[in-house]
């Protein structure tokens, strides 16, 4: 298995199927409270939240793709979602993004010049002519008549 039961999720009577959430002695106030003191402590340290699938990977698991079960992760403000991107990964990134762009840039060029991309004017000609002979068609259609 690559999943277990997350803390305060458990299966019921120790069966194989999906994990639920545990019974607690709190309310559900009480619940919500809890909940939204633990986020704003993630908001604070890390810039995001994490929502419990009710599920966690196993130490040690090594898998790759398959069912994602990991917690959902929720940006808390737009300064999390900034300071996400000014990071040494974020920097390198973006750093190559500009790099291809700059120095591949004679290559896209010519790569655009070298494709059969018709003229907009020519294909606005056809489609009036295409709809004048149509309207002349209904035309003609209803002088019959």
């Amino acid at each position: 298995m690559d999943y277990e039961c997350d803390i305060g999720y458990s299966r019921p009577d120790g069966t194989t199927g999906p994990c639920l959430e545990s019974e607690t002695r709190l309310s559900d106030e009480q619940k919500k409270v809890a909940l939204q003191e633990l986020q704003l402590e993630q908001c604070d340290e890390f810039g995001y939240y994490e929502v419990s699938q009710g599920y966690r990977k196993v130490p040690g698991n090594i898998c790759i793709g398959g069912v994602d079960l990991n917690p959902y992760r929720y940006q808390c403000t737009a300064r999390g979602w900034l300071a996400s991107w000014f990071t040494f990964r974020g920097i390198f990134m973006l750093g190559v993004i500009g790099a291809i762009c700059y120095y591949g840039w004679p290559v896209f060029e010519a790569v655009l010049l070298l494709l059969p991309i018709p003229d907009p004017s020519d294909i606005k000609d056809k489609a009036k002519s295409y709809g004048n002979k149509a309207m002349e068609m209904v035309g003609a259609g209803k002088k019959n008549e």
